[in-house]
């Protein structure tokens, strides 16, 4: 306990940190940053040629920053991120519909009249 945390009425100490903060001289090719590297959980995301993606899992979520882990990813709500053209929506099937039957009925009177 550090004499700020004194100061500030806490008397407890923070819970640890799940990664140990690097200490002095070390970086990211040091053996403690390369051991966090291999305790992290890793992307669930599955690769082309069918294997499991290796790359770390970004804090507090499943996937890595790739596969859709990364800040601002994700759809929008409401479902708006898979609404693109409105091709297969019931009024756009039903549209669609009305129109093939009106060309029916028109290719129907067009052979009645020619035959």
């Amino acid at each position: 306990m550090n004499h700020r945390d004194t100061e500030a009425g806490r008397d407890r100490a923070s819970p640890p940190s799940p990664t140990p903060p690097p200490l002095k001289g070390e970086g990211p090719g040091s053996r403690r940053w390369i051991a966090a590297m291999h305790l992290s959980r890793r992307c669930g995301a599955r690769r082309r040629k069918g294997g499991a993606c290796r790359a770390p899992a970004v804090r507090g979520k499943a996937r890595c920053r790739m596969h859709g882990g990364g800040r601002g990813s994700g759809g929008q709500k409401g479902n708006r991120n898979a609404w693109k053209h409105g091709l297969a929506s019931r009024a756009g099937l039903a549209e669609r519909r009305r129109i093939n039957a009106l060309l029916r009925r028109g290719w129907r009177l067009l052979r009645a009249i020619e035959g």
